[in-house]
């Protein structure tokens, strides 16, 4: 463990490759001491932690066929939205 203590500025900085397992021994050390003694930290540790967990059970959902016709519709739509190509996008006749 390193002497210097993290600034909390610093521990939001290397939270998310901390979640992932990603820092150095020495550093992940230096986020766990930071964790232990503040506590806003800890709540926004908790609260991403959280949040990547959540996010990783709805990638494993399948996606309801309602979706993918909403999601079709929606990309049909918007291609009728867009000008022709060959069409002036000011829509100003020459």
């Amino acid at each position: 463990m390193s002497e210097r203590t993290l600034s909390c500025e610093e521990a939001i900085g290397l939270l998310l490759d901390y979640l992932d397992d990603e820092l150095e021994a020495d550093r992940r050390e230096d986020m766990d001491q930071h964790l232990d003694l503040c506590r806003s930290c800890y709540s926004r540790h908790e609260f991403e932690k959280g949040l990547k967990s959540r996010v990783a059970e709805l990638s494993r959902e399948p996606v309801r066929a309602e979706f993918h016709e909403r999601i079709k519709a929606l990309v049909s739509q918007f291609g009728r939205d867009e000008p022709d190509r060959d069409e002036d996008p000011s829509g100003v006749e020459p």
